[in-house]
C-alpha cells in the first residue's frame, strides 16, 4: 500500500515595533493593526489515494504427506504440487528435504496462476519415520512454507510385516527364527489335532509338543478351510493363539518353519509340508508330497471280499463300489470275476475301476471319487484315495486285490526371493496296486490310483510342477483277461508370482 499527498500551502505573521523619540519620554508599545496580520490557509484537500500493488501468494497441495506403510528397502515416493495463486511472480528461493528430490527447484520463478509437481523419494527403515519438506520464497506473507512427510517402515522378514490373513500379496518371508537350512529325506513336521470345537483364542489339542511362544501356526479343517494364526500362550493342553478362529474337532494345527535361504540337497519327502523363505529356495533335488494324502483303499485278502472305498474328507472308506466323496469306490464283488477299484478326485473326478465285461456275471468296477475346491485354493485339499481290487472266491491264500494309491499331499511354500532349480515340485497321487493270484483259476481286481494333491506357491517360480493322478493297478483273468484300476484325477497348483517351467496341470497364476 502506497499513501500518496496533495500540495499544501505555508503560512507566516507579520507585527509591528514602536521607538522613543529624544527629550523626557517615556516607551510607547502599540499593539499591532489588525489589518495588518495574514489570514492562515488550510490544505485544499486532505484525501489520500490507495494503489494495490501486485505480489505472488504461494500454495502446496497436498499440505502433508503420510505415505502409508513400506517394507524396508522399498521406495516411499510422493509428489507435491507448488503453485503460484498470487498477481506478481513468485521464485522459489530454496527447498530442503530429507528425502530426495528429483528436480532442483532452487531459484525457479513462476508466474502467476502456474505449478510446478516436485518428486520427492526415500528408502524405507524399520519405524514411524518423520520429516518435512521446507520451501523458502519471496511470497511476503508466507516466506518458509513447510509440508510434513510421513510413513511407517517395517522389517518384511518379523513379525511386523506379518499379514494376519495371509493375504499372499506381499509374500510374507516369516521371521527368519528357522535359520538358513539344506532339507533331505524324509521331512518331520510338528502337528497336532484339535480335541474340542474353538470359537475363539483357545485351541484345545492333543499335545503342545514342539510348539513354542511366536511359532507361526496353519489350522486345517477337515472341511478344507484354514486359518494362519500366530501362539501367544502355551497351556499343558492348549495352545492360545492371536485370533479368534472357528473349527471343529478334528482339525489340524500344523506348525509352520520360518527359514532364511533353502537348498533342497536331496530328495526330500512329507505329507503335508508349509514353510517361508526370507530368501531363495533352491532346487537342487525334488521335493514331494506325492501320496501324502488320503488314503486308498486297503488291499483284499478275504475269500471273497469286495474292494475298499478310498478315504477322503469325508473319513476312512468301507467296502463298498460307490465313492466316499473324493475317495475311489472298491471293486464291487462277483462270481469269480476281477473289478477294479475306482481313481480317486480331486480337481478332476477319478475314472471309475474296470470290469471283466465279457463274463456273464462280472462285477462293476469301483466309482471314481468326485471333485472339490476350486482354482483359487479357497479352501485347501488333499487328493482322495483310490478304492481297492475285488478278490474272488477261487483265489488260493497268498492272492489279494490290489490296495488304492494314497492320494496327493499339500504343499505351500511363501518366498521372498526365487524358488528355482533343475528338479521337480510334486503332489501327485499314487499309483494303484496290482492284483495277485496265487493260483491260475483266481482273478483279483486292481486298485484304483489316488487324486493329486496340491501345490500353492507364493515368489517367483523357475521350476517344474506335478500334481497329476496316479495310474490304475492291473486286475487279471485266468485266461490272461485283464483289466485295470481307474487314473486317479488331477490336482492343483496355484502360483502367486512370475512362472518359468512346466507344470501338468496348468496353474491358476493369481499375479
Amino acid at each position: 500500500m502506497v499513501l500518496v499527498p496533495t500540495a499544501c500551502m505555508d503560512f507566516s505573521i507579520k507585527g509591528q515595533s514602536g521607538s522613543s523619540l529624544g527629550g523626557d519620554s517615556s516607551a510607547d508599545t502599540s499593539a499591532p493593526d489588525s489589518a495588518s496580520l495574514q489570514d492562515s490557509a488550510g490544505p485544499e484537500d486532505t484525501g489520500t489515494v490507495e494503489e494495490s500493488v501486485p505480489e505472488p501468494d504461494i500454495a502446496v497441495d497436498p499440505t502433508s504427506v503420510d505415505a502409508g506403510e513400506y517394507q524396508t528397502g522399498e521406495t516411499v515416493s510422493a509428489t507435491v504440487v507448488i503453485g503460484n495463486e498470487g498477481d506478481a511472480p513468485l521464485t522459489l528461493d530454496s527447498l530442503t528435504s530429507g528425502w530426495g528430490m528429483a528436480i532442483n527447484l532452487d531459484g525457479t520463478v513462476l508466474d502467476p496462476g502456474a505449478t510446478v509437481a516436485l518428486e520427492l523419494s526415500t528408502e524405507a527403515i524399520v519405524g514411524d519415520q518423520e520429516d518435512a519438506l521446507v520451501v523458502e520464497s519471496d511470497d511476503p506473507d508466507e516466506p518458509s512454507v513447510l509440508v510434513p512427510l510421513a510413513y511407517s517402515g517395517f522389517e518384511p522378514c518379523s513379525w511386523d510385516g506379518w499379514i494376519p490373513d495371509d493375504s499372499t500379496t506381499g509374500g510374507w518371508g516369516g521371521t527368519m527364527v528357522d535359520g538358513e537350512v539344506e532339507l533331505g529325506g524324509d521331512l518331520l513336521v510338528t502337528s497336532t489335532d484339535l480335541i474340542d470345537d474353538v470359537n475363539g483364542t483357545i485351541l484345545g489339542v492333543q499335545s503342545v509338543d514342539g510348539f513354542v511362544v511366536d511359532d507361526e501356526v496353519f489350522i486345517w479343517g477337515l472341511d478344507g478351510t484354514y486359518a494362519f494364526s500366530r501362539v501367544v500362550g502355551i497351556l499343558s493342553d492348549a495352545l492360545e493363539v492371536s485370533d479368534t478362529v472357528t473349527f471343529e474337532n478334528g482339525a489340524r494345527v500344523i506348525r509352520v518353519a520360518h527359514y532364511t535361504n533353502v537348498t533342497v540337497t536331496d530328495a526330500a519327502t512329507a505329507g503335508v509340508l508349509l514353510f517361508r523363505a526370507c530368501g531363495d529356495v533352491m532346487l537342487e533335488a525334488g521335493l514331494s508330497v506325492t501320496g501324502g494324502g488320503h488314503e486308498g483303499g486297503q488291499e483284499t485278502t478275504a475269500i471273497p471280499e469286495e474292494g475298499w472305498q478310498g478315504a477322503s474328507e469325508a473319513g476312512a472308506g468301507t467296502q463298498s463300489r460307490y465313492a466316499n466323496g473324493t475317495g475311489g469306490g472298491g471293486g464291487e464283488e462277483s462270481c469269480n470275476v476281477h473289478a477294479d477299484g475306482g481313481g480317486g478326485g480331486h480337481a478332476t473326478e477319478g475314472e471309475q475301476g474296470g470290469d471283466w465285461t465279457d463274463y456273464s456275471c462280472g462285477g462293476d468296477g469301483g466309482e471314481g471319487g468326485t471333485t472339490i475346491g476350486d482354482s483359487t485354493l479357497a479352501t485347501l485339499h488333499f487328493g482322495g484315495g483310490g478304492g481297492s481290487g475285488y478278490l474272488d472266491d477261487d483265489a488260493g491264500g497268498a492272492s489279494y486285490g490290489g490296495a488304492g494309491g494314497a492320494g496327493g499331499g499339500l504343499i505351500r511354500i511363501v518366498a521372498t526371493g526365487a524358488i528355482q532349480g533343475t528338479a521337480t515340485i510334486s503332489a501327485d497321487g499314487a499309483g494303484g496296486v496290482d492284483g495277485y493270484w496265487a493260483t491260475s483259476g483266481s482273478s483279483p481286481g486292481g486298485g484304483g490310483g489316488g487324486a493329486g494333491g496340491t501345490i500353492w506357491l507364493v515368489g517367483d517360480v523357475t521350476a517344474d510342477l506335478s500334481a497329476i493322478g496316479g495310474a490304475g493297478g492291473e486286475g487279471s483273468e485266468a485266461g490272461g483277461s485283464v483289466t485295470n484300476g481307474g487314473t486317479g484325477g488331477e490336482g492343483r497348483i496355484r502360483i502367486d508370482g512370475t512362472f518359468s517351467g512346466i507344470a501338468d496341470p496348468a496353474p491358476y497364476e493369481a499375479r
